[in-house]
């Protein structure tokens, strides 16, 4: 354990962090104190002081023997009291503040960053404050990151402009809800994962623009993003069709408002939504073009320090024009932390090093990131190439370049899947049954899609060269397009009976971890033909075997549980209401149904409930007596 937290010195600051973080969130006790007008935390000070007071005392001489001890404690304790300060306000915002105070007012608000919403589109709105119908004003300083929804929009209204105020009424500002019916996706929750936190519906009539912008030093370098984003969009848009633009255009920036929903659905059917989301995937390929290009087509070697800072500065830059994910900031602070110690120090660094240090910055950073969907995902992935196809690759590398190329490939995509598999399961409840094919088939024309379509913007201004190279673009797009409508006719696209419970989420993860102990020992042994080395490998197997054991054990007791509860919710279909009651296997719909069409719309739209719970009849109560 020593050795571990030694190569990964960030581990135990890390876990105190999230000691803290999970203090915080589940509101336990953790007073302030207010001196002088500001807020000070007595159990995040004493906790400090603690770590402090270890670490000084452990360079004492008869203390030394226990030093590795006493630092890791002292850390903790350090990192503890920091979380205890930095994560007070990381409760749940299960209500808006104009909600909680029933304010039928208006709310200041200001675009601080839109990625050009046409038909859909994610932002990030800051809430100034709100006016109630009294006209006093409520201070309320914080950022709402929103969906905007266009559709009622007539034409020839103008959108909102980025670093503008705007006074909204608070009844059109409505959070993501609950689900209706259990077992449906969670919305808030699934939004919140990515760092969507509101919902914003923006009408002809209701939007109040303020007659100054901003006084901000933001504002230029927004409007020059806003300038770069437009311009690439004319672009693409002007030379392919509306469908192969939008999917171009979701591709190199992340900004799926152009998106067809149908080519969407069947990237998730191919397991290759990764794809649309700016990630580590795009930036790897953008940052290894540009040193291939910066090297003299790879031919000088090393770069230089010059050549270093200007690809970082390219980097970043395109971190910031697709929006700033949380996948892309850890893949450049792993490049930038990577590459520097290379390529300036000449200095290696370990990936789970570099990795739990970047969870740390981004962390210290934003307290509310680690609860972001993306962010969890990515670190999982990488994590799982970090550990499982590093070894992999030790044990099974072949002397022939296109098997080891193969090899290479199905290892990135089982390591990262079977990392990242269990928080799919539990936040969707489904997963891609053809992933491997598409990720092993797919994933290299996409690749070329995306070097193919920089070049086509850096070439646009030579006409003929540039018609071709977007002809050749558009070709590629449909013969790719054609091939996911192929992997959406094969049988059983997806899993959808696995909605997985917090226990069950719980145990398949341990039993990752047991997976990649396996690898673990298979490595430490020379010689595998030998009895002693039989036994280990047998020893290291039984953990993963009963792990999986008890995951089907809780999980056939989540199912259990579901299908023999009772319970009774209430549904909304249009403008009437429907009380669901479940008693054992039986469920009962009361409410007015007038049509044989709104009856099967409604199992439509429980039909999800119905599989989970394991419903063998179904009793209509219309009007107070049973109907037909």
């Amino acid at each position: 354990m020593q050795k571990f937290i030694r190569s990964n010195p960030f581990f135990i600051p890390l876990l105190g962090l999230l000691v803290g973080y999970l203090w915080n969130r589940l509101d336990f006790l953790n007073p302030s104190v207010i001196v002088f007008g500001s807020s000070f935390y007595p159990m995040s000070i004493c906790a400090a002081s603690m770590g402090i007071a270890l670490y000084i005392w452990m360079f004492r001489p008869k203390y030394r023997k226990s030093n590795p001890t006493i630092r890791m404690i002292s850390l903790f304790l350090l990192h503890l009291g920091m979380a205890f300060w930095l994560f007070v306000d990381v409760k749940s915002l299960k209500v808006f503040p104009w909600e909680s105070h029933n304010i039928n007012g208006w709310a200041l608000v200001e675009v601080r960053d839109t990625l050009l919403p046409t038909k859909k589109g994610a932002g990030v709105v800051h809430c100034v404050g709100w006016r109630d119908e009294k006209g006093r004003i409520h201070d309320a300083n914080f950022v709402l990151r929103c969906v905007f929804d266009l559709a009622e929009i007539k034409k020839g209204i103008r959108l909102p402009l980025f670093c503008r105020k705007y006074w909204v009424p608070t009844p059109l500002i409505v959070s993501y809800s609950e689900p209706e019916v259990p077992f449906d996706p969670n919305w808030r929750r699934i939004m919140r994962t990515l760092g969507i936190h509101g919902y914003v519906k923006w009408k002809s009539d209701v939007i109040v623009l303020e007659p100054h912008s901003l006084d901000d030093w933001l504002v230029p370098v927004y409007r020059c993003k806003q300038t770069l984003l437009i311009w690439v969009r004319n672009v693409i848009y002007s030379h392919l069709s509306p469908v192969n633009a939008g999917l171009t255009y979701a591709m190199l920036i992340g900004d799926k408002s152009g998106l067809d929903l149908e080519i969407e659905k069947q990237f998730g059917t191919g397991g290759l939504l990764h794809v649309l989301a700016v990630s580590g995937m795009h930036v790897s390929l953008i940052m290894g073009a540009l040193l291939w290009l910066l090297t003299g087509f790879g031919y000088r070697g090393r770069p230089t320090i010059k050549t270093l800072f200007l690809l970082l500065a390219a980097g970043w830059f395109y971190a910031f024009l697709s929006g700033s994910s949380a996948s892309v900031i850890r893949a450049m602070i792993g490049a930038s932390w990577v590459w520097f110690g290379k390529f300036a120090v000449h200095r290696n660094q370990k990936l789970t090093h570099v990795l739990c240090g970047s969870a740390y910055l981004q962390w210290i950073s934003d307290p509310l990131i680690v609860e972001q969907l993306g962010f969890q995902l990515s670190y999982l992935a990488v994590l799982g190439i970090a550990t499982l196809h590093s070894r992999w690759m030790t044990l099974y590398e072949h002397p022939t370049p296109w098997v080891n190329a193969i090899i290479s490939s199905l290892s990135l995509t089982l390591s990262a899947t079977l990392f990242t598999l269990p928080l799919i399961l539990f936040q969707f409840g489904s997963f891609p049954t053809w992933f491997l094919l598409g990720n092993l088939f797919l994933l290299p024309l996409f690749s070329l899609m995306v070097y193919l379509s920089l070049i086509c913007l850096l070439l646009v201004w030579i006409p003929h060269v540039s018609d071709f190279l977007f002809s050749f673009l558009d070709l590629l797009i449909h013969g790719v397009l054609y091939l996911l409508g192929l992997f959406e006719e094969l049988p059983l696209p997806q899993l959808r009976t696995l909605n997985l419970g917090l226990a069950s989420f719980l145990c398949l993860m341990i039993v990752v971890f047991f997976i990649d102990r396996y690898f673990v020992v298979i490595l430490k042994i020379n010689d595998r033909s030998a009895e002693g080395a039989n036994r280990k490998t047998s020893n290291a197997l039984i953990p993963v075997f009963w792990g999986l054991i008890a995951f089907l054990g809780i999980h056939e007791w989540e199912i259990w549980q579901r299908r023999s509860g009772n319970e009774k919710f209430m549904m909304h279909y249009f403008e009437s209401s429907f009380v669901i009651e479940k008693l054992g296997g039986r469920l009962t719909i009361m409410g007015d149904v007038k049509h044989a069409k709104t009856q099967d719309r409604i199992r439509k739209k429980l039909k999800n409930y119905i599989q989970q719970t394991g419903v063998e009849t179904i009793q209509w109560k219309s009007r107070g007596r049973d109907s037909p």
